[in-house]
């Protein structure tokens, strides 16, 4: 999951900051600009800028996670679910990534799909897995179809 967060953090500075001062992106996140809180976020999770700092980072994150940002909810779910500026929850982190999946996120699809495989954060629900899981794919995200394909997640559809 790290990989995944990292993915969106590079693609997202990179292609949403550039341009921006710092100054710019703190002003517009102070006032509730989703977007920029999500690149703050990441400024602060990468030391991009500013001193590294995962606690922040997660404020940020789920700033923009609460103003409906797919990717601060599915990074906030995840560093809930590893203890990433805050501490373990699997219910919030299951609340969140679920938040992104129904936005269409494929990635948070993939992990949403996963806790209910695994019941982390939730009960055990093969047929729910089965559904997010072949969204996911269908979505474009390759490593679900194989997730899908090896655990033979088409006998619960």
């Amino acid at each position: 999951m790290k990989r995944i967060i990292l993915s969106f953090i590079l693609v997202f500075i990179t292609m949403l900051s550039f341009g921006q001062t710092l100054e710019d992106i703190k002003n517009k996140a102070e006032q509730g600009d989703a977007m920029a809180q999500f690149i703050l976020g990441a400024k602060y999770f990468r030391g991009d800028g500013v001193a590294k700092d995962k606690k922040q980072a997660f404020y940020w994150f789920k700033q923009s996670a609460e103003h409906g940002n797919p990717g601060g909810q599915m990074i906030v779910g995840d560093m809930y679910k590893n203890g990433i500026g805050t501490s373990v929850d699997k219910k919030q982190a299951f609340f969140w990534i679920k938040k992104s999946a129904e936005q269409g996120l494929a990635a948070a699809q993939f992990e949403l799909g996963k806790m209910y495989f695994d019941g982390e954060g939730t009960k055990p629900d093969k047929k729910l897995a089965a559904r997010w899981i072949k969204k996911s794919f269908e979505n474009g995200n390759n490593e679900a179809k194989e997730f899908y394909d090896k655990n033979e997640l088409f006998k619960y559809l």
